[in-house]
């Protein structure tokens, strides 16, 4: 098992902003604000006047919050909430039947160190939002742990043309303690956060990391696997193992008949290690044979890893068959209970091909003359490659869809649990897609109009 690279990310995360919160300015800043929470805490005079003007005010009654210095974003916290109440604050120090002019001297907060405060806030609140993912206890994964980073060191924490003196050193310090302390730089070793990004089908890409490592990290992991669970061969298996096929090249339309295919074989394969595992997974797929479909099949023609035989087999059949029941242009995916699964090891991609495949090239404009060539001769025609170059930016339904499907559902969850309030809800969203078709100020204008 992987070990490297298993610290804390919560506990690295405040030792690189604690450093980077050692600029003389900010802890001028920090220590004053402090002061100043101390000052109300011990004060009950000043404390009743600060809830009293809130409460004229109609806002929020909440207190000043004190930092602790074992918690980093507890000087976020505090900072947050003295700015919040800025004007309250300033006016209970500044009434002298509260505060003697003897302590206001020494707590007034200059307007520069407001604007101190107020970039402060900025530069930090990534941070808090990280160390708040990172401290709970349902949804702090270690897979997240070197994107994140990386997103906060690139995007956050570039520099700007605007960025004064104080708000570049805090970029320099804290780019350099987070690079350095989560190891953000390749150094053609693999971790365990490596593997776990990889193993995450929101970063299973990697685009944070380096292109060099990408390929190495790949390889590392089917290593992994391997030594766990060697690869049975079959005289019908490709030369991609199912990681690849599933997991790297899952986005790629072009590729996903094949690979569905071939994937469900060797889950049926795999019976003869472990018939359980391989009947659960078996009949969890079955419902998910999208581009397995008579349409959809069509994607295959393009698919550089199906042989010249079976595409001469998929020509002959595109001209010949009639379609299945199992193949009718109303199906959107091929439909196989899991007790006959085991039909699918005699097939082969030109048996799912038929009369109704041309459908997807009708859907796309996509002129076949190629198909009168021999397959050996479809990489010099123009038609086939502006094909190509069509369909091979369609993304895979399952991979992009089922995500959007997820945020949906999370969004909804947050509005309301209530499932009668749920459907109140799409009618009313329904009703506002009617009335504003598109976001174009003439469509806004006419529809407010009496």
């Amino acid at each position: 098992m992987e070990k490297s690279g298993l610290t804390c990310a919560a506990h690295s995360l405040q030792l690189a902003v604690n450093k980077t919160l050692l600029d003389d300015e900010i802890q001028s800043v920090l220590t004053k604000s402090s002061k100043i929470v101390c000052h109300f805490k011990h004060s009950s005079i000043s404390m009743k006047s600060l809830e009293k003007t809130q409460q004229q005010l109609n806002l929020l009654k909440l207190t000043l919050l004190q930092y602790c210095k074992t918690r980093w974003n507890s000087s976020f916290l505090m900072l947050e909430r003295l700015y919040i109440y800025r004007a309250l604050v300033t006016n209970v120090l500044a009434d002298r039947n509260i505060t003697t002019s003897n302590i206001a001297q020494k707590l007034e907060i200059t307007e520069s160190e407001w604007l101190i405060i107020e970039k402060l806030l900025v530069l930090l609140k990534s941070l808090q939002a990280l160390t708040t993912l990172f401290c709970g206890e349902l949804e702090s994964y270690v897979s997240m742990v070197r994107p994140l980073m990386h997103k906060i060191v690139t995007s956050h924490y570039e520099h700007g043309i605007d960025d004064d003196n104080m708000t570049e050193r805090f970029k320099n310090t804290i780019s350099y303690q987070l690079t350095t302390r989560f190891e953000l730089t390749w150094k053609d070793i693999v971790t365990a956060r490596h593997v776990a990004s990889f193993l995450d089908p929101r970063y299973k890409d990697m685009d944070h990391e380096p292109v060099k490592a990408r390929e190495i990290i790949r390889s590392h992991v089917l290593q992994l696997i391997e030594s766990v669970a060697p690869t049975i061969k079959n005289p019908s298996d490709t030369e991609e193992s199912d990681l690849k096929m599933i997991w790297c090249n899952s986005p790629s339309s072009i590729k996903a008949p094949l690979q569905d295919l071939t994937f469900m074989k060797n889950l049926l394969h795999y019976a003869s290690i472990d018939k359980y595992l391989s009947q659960i997974a078996v009949k969890k797929f079955c419902g998910h044979l999208w581009y397995l479909s008579a349409e959809l099949c069509a994607f295959a023609f393009f698919d550089e890893a199906v042989p010249p035989e079976t595409k001469r087999k998929m020509i002959h059949a595109l001209n010949n068959n009639e379609c299945s029941s199992e193949l009718n242009s109303n199906a959107q995916r091929l439909f196989i209970f899991a007790k006959n699964a085991n039909e699918l090891l005699e097939k082969e991609i030109d048996d799912f091909i038929c009369v109704n495949t041309k459908n997807l090239f009708k859907r796309f404009a996509i002129n076949t003359t190629f198909l009168n060539e021999d397959y050996l001769m479809w990489a010099n025609n123009s038609d086939y490659n502006t094909a190509v170059s069509i369909l091979k930016n369609i993304a895979v339904k399952n991979d992009v869809a089922e995500r959007g499907v997820k945020l949906i559902e999370d969004y909804n969850n947050k509005i309301t649990k209530d499932e009668s309030q749920k459907q109140y809800l799409l009618q009313v969203v329904s009703d506002y897609n009617k009335k504003y078709p598109d976001h174009r100020t003439e469509t806004l204008t006419q529809v407010t109009q009496p």
